[in-house]
């Protein structure tokens, strides 16, 4: 994705595929405070909100977010949380990062940015500083694809990249368009440029654009504000679910609940979870160890693409909240030789750092293996937790709020937000729902229970140095778990027997036998838990079709079917909890509070529980064609 840089002047740093510097020769962190800055009146406009967002087009060597983030830190006065959305095509490489940044007055800063770069892979990936009140929204790709694909409301934005007659696609009426709808009330935009064209765009896009004295040699530069004749209403589907909440109850204490309820409280709002069993992490969470990586597929789909960024963004979390024991990289054992398999990963893009191929298949050293269970305890913390606590009925109350009552009648708790995230047990919430929402019944229909059961041996000798995964796993759990080997695991629908099987343990066995190349006696022992699935193998991540709601004109488009205010489900991450479960409590907070969602508006869509409904509908309306057609 990077073209190389040309370093020649090693204070001008110039990019080879442009042919055009990265900042000013005024200085870049200059340009950055009297362009982008003043020019979007900063800091001033930010103090005392909670939040303030700004969207930059251009990342390049990061000096436009230093700055925002040093004036940010240097402001008594500053807004509770700043986000900073910014997009890239060609991303540079951390080693550039640190030369274009080893004499910079923000030098601690720059080194956090490099400590925290991702790999130039395609896709959305979140940095988090000052413990989560600045985050960094980084998409690499192109501008006419990523830039329509944000969901947020944006303040200021900051018009950044290479000049318009070297680069004129990036300055476009086509690329700035969707400024206009994500452009929240009052917004702004600031750039060095006062090109004809670029006044114009901005025009088109409901944009005034002025010019006002330049900076560094350049006589002009441009500001401009959101003055739309008309503002189209925001798709229902996209607002936020609980904008205003302050408190909020998780159902569940497995993986998904306890990383939605620490997003939440990291968030800012008063958590309680409440879960039926008698601890946390008592169905299959509780597993000794589980694994967690990246998918690679050759057609780089949805599933594909919401896994990897999944994996990254787990990684993060593990090194900000690490379980007790950890064992880094995984090998996954694939078919096709590894000429063909570094073909596709050049063809995907991959960075070394996500996957990489190996002679027995692909490398993952990112991922690997960990004890959910323990995990769970360390991500919920001191959290309130209610256990025993199984819910009966739950009540929607005025204003979006959700109360939560026993099998007596007793209410449990209510809250400003409800978030169903119980694994397993999920339908059967979504049962104590409407009994008569039509919309609840199709979307149980697409979710299963899958049993599977896991096998344990105590062996003398050493295991996989390891993960090893396909068509099962097998690896090594270390001393301070016990030791031994775990390998597993089945997978059977409707099968609700909880006692551990021979059969099972024969099929584990075998699956263990086939990875390690060796002959293995009997397992010692087991578990038998059940995850959730879907029909397509994606988790549900979203909101409720809200049942007294009309369908929507646009039905084959999940932004435009209304939802249950306040309420949200986090589930059926299937055998995948431990990757998914961060980026997906997220997107679920990004959803319910109105800020910027750190993934694209596709690959929400792609997770969304309307997404049933919205197939539906295209079926409908293409059976519906072609019989038109056939008349």
């Amino acid at each position: 994705m990077q073209d190389p840089i040309d370093w020649s002047d090693p204070l001008h740093p110039r990019s080879t595929r442009y042919g055009d510097l990265f900042a000013s020769r005024a200085g870049a962190l200059a340009q950055a405070e009297a362009v982008f800055l003043r020019g979007n009146g900063l800091p001033e406009r930010w103090q005392r909100r909670p939040r303030f967002t700004v969207l930059e087009t251009g990342f390049g060597l990061g000096n436009n977010f230093l700055a925002t983030f040093d004036a940010w830190r240097r402001d008594p006065q500053r807004c509770e949380r700043l986000f900073f959305l910014s997009l890239d095509a060609h991303p540079v490489s951390p080693e550039d990062l640190a030369r274009a940044h080893a004499h910079s007055p923000l030098a601690p800063w720059a080194q956090a940015l490099q400590a925290q770069w991702p790999p130039r892979v395609p896709g959305w990936h979140r940095l988090d500083f000052e413990g989560g009140r600045v985050q960094l929204l980084l998409a690499f790709g192109d501008i006419l694809e990523v830039l329509p694909q944000w969901q947020a409301e944006v303040d200021a934005f900051f018009l950044d990249g290479f000049a318009p007659r070297l680069n004129p696609a990036m300055w476009s009426e086509r690329a700035l368009a969707p400024l206009a709808r994500l452009a929240g009330p009052g917004a702004t935009a600031a750039t060095w440029s006062v090109a004809a064209d670029v006044h114009r765009a901005l025009r088109a896009a409901g944009f005034a654009p002025a010019k006002q004295p330049g900076f560094g040699g350049k006589g002009q530069m441009t500001v401009a504000h959101f003055v739309p004749r008309h503002r189209p209403t925001p798709p229902v589907g996209l607002r936020p679910l609980a904008a205003r909440a302050q408190e909020a109850v998780v159902l569940g204490a497995g993986l998904a609940g306890a990383a939605c309820a620490r997003a939440l409280h990291q968030a800012g709002l008063s958590v309680r979870v409440f879960d039926a069993l008698h601890g946390p992490a008592q169905a299959t969470s509780g597993n000794p160890a589980g694994l967690f990586h990246a998918t690679v597929h050759a057609d780089d789909g949805p599933h594909a693409r919401w896994s990897r960024a999944a994996a990254l963004r787990c990684r993060q979390w593990l090194k900000n909240c690490p379980p007790p024991w950890l064992q880094d990289g995984l090998l996954r054992l694939g078919e096709g030789g590894r000429l063909e398999r570094e073909r596709l990963a050049a063809r995907l893009d991959l960075d070394p750092l996500l996957a990489e191929p190996r002679d027995e298949g692909w490398f993952y050293p990112g991922g690997g293996a960990l004890p959910p269970g323990e995990w769970v305890r360390r991500l919920l913390g001191e959290l309130p937790l209610h256990t025993h606590c199984a819910v009966d009925a739950l009540r929607a109350l005025p204003e979006g709020r959700w109360q939560l009552l026993d099998n007596a009648g007793h209410t449990l708790a209510e809250t400003d937000l409800l978030v169903m995230a119980a694994g397993a047990g999920l339908p059967a919430l979504l049962h104590k729902l409407e009994a008569d929402d039509p919309t609840l019944h199709d979307l149980a229909a697409h979710l299963q229970a899958q049993r599977g059961q896991i096998s344990c041996w105590v062996l003398p000798h050493q295991g996989p140095a390891l993960p090893v995964a396909s068509g099962g796993y097998a690896l090594s759990l270390p001393h301070a778990a016990g030791g031994g080997l775990l390998a597993g695991a089945t997978a059977t629908l409707n099968d609700p027997d909880p006692s551990l099987r021979e059969v099972d343990h024969a099929h584990n066995r075998a699956v263990a036998e086939r990875l390690l190349g060796r002959t293995l006696p009997a397992p010692a022992g087991g578990r038998v838990g059940w995850r959730l699935l879907t029909g397509d193998k994606l988790p549900l991540v979203g909101g409720l079709i809200d049942p007294l709601a009309p369908p929507p004109r646009r039905a084959t488009q999940t932004a435009h079917w209304s939802r249950r205010p306040g309420l949200l489900v986090c589930g059926a991450l299937g055998s995948r909890g431990i990757t998914w479960a961060p980026l997906a409590a997220e997107m679920l907070v990004a959803q319910a509070l109105g800020w910027p969602w750190p993934q694209s508006r596709a690959l929400a869509a792609a997770l969304d529980p309307a997404r049933w409904q919205v197939r539906a509908h295209r079926r409908g309306t293409a059976s519906r064609h072609a019989s038109e057609a056939g008349g």
